[in-house]
């Protein structure tokens, strides 16, 4: 027999999520895609599921205590994927408690580290336009900073599919009337 892969356990997770599945299913079905990670990915997978699935109980404290755990596991990692999930995750979750401020300042942190981390050739390993978008909602940064920025993004990752980088590098940032006339602008 054939044994699943990671990935065939993280689409399982989610079928049986959409379909409504009890907790303890989901937890045995995570418990399974940890085991499938490598040894040095299962403490930083073990603390996202546990995030994610704390979030789909309605447990918010729970969940970002587990981000939080997510965000020390990857602290000293040199990958920007890594650093990149944890920061979209604790944005998302500050971003659900309505405290802009606390996710300006999680943006900002990534935006100020990012130089330091190895890239990822895949666009949606960077968190660089969320924080950007989330940056500049909360004050810390203004349109100009970010035009500029997300601009030198697309310069470094529009060379695959243009149009994955484009819609990456703007969807975060489509909250007022300027920045929908920025995006059809470009």
């Amino acid at each position: 027999a054939i044994a699943p892969s990671a990935s065939a356990y993280a689409c399982l997770l989610g079928a049986v999520h959409a379909r409504q599945g009890r907790p303890e299913a989901l937890r045995t079905i995570a418990a399974s895609l940890v085991l499938e990670a490598a040894e040095v990915e299962r403490p930083v997978l073990q603390a996202k599921l546990d995030a994610a699935l704390a979030v789909l109980q309605g447990d918010f404290d729970l969940a970002e205590s587990r981000v939080s755990d997510m965000a020390g596991f990857v602290a000293s990692d040199p990958r920007m994927a890594l650093h990149a999930d944890a920061t979209t995750f604790a944005i998302e979750l500050a971003l659900e408690r309505e405290e802009i401020d606390r996710a300006g300042d999680l943006a900002l942190a990534y935006l100020d580290g990012r130089e330091v981390w190895r890239a990822s050739r895949r666009p949606s390993a960077d968190a660089t336009p969320l924080c950007l978008a989330v940056a500049r909602r909360a004050g810390r940064i203004d349109r100009a900073f970010e035009i500029r920025e997300r601009d030198a993004w697309l310069e470094r990752h529009g060379s695959g599919s243009r149009w994955t980088a484009f819609a990456l590098a703007f969807a975060p940032a489509l909250d007022d009337a300027q920045s929908i006339a920025l995006a059809r602008a470009a």
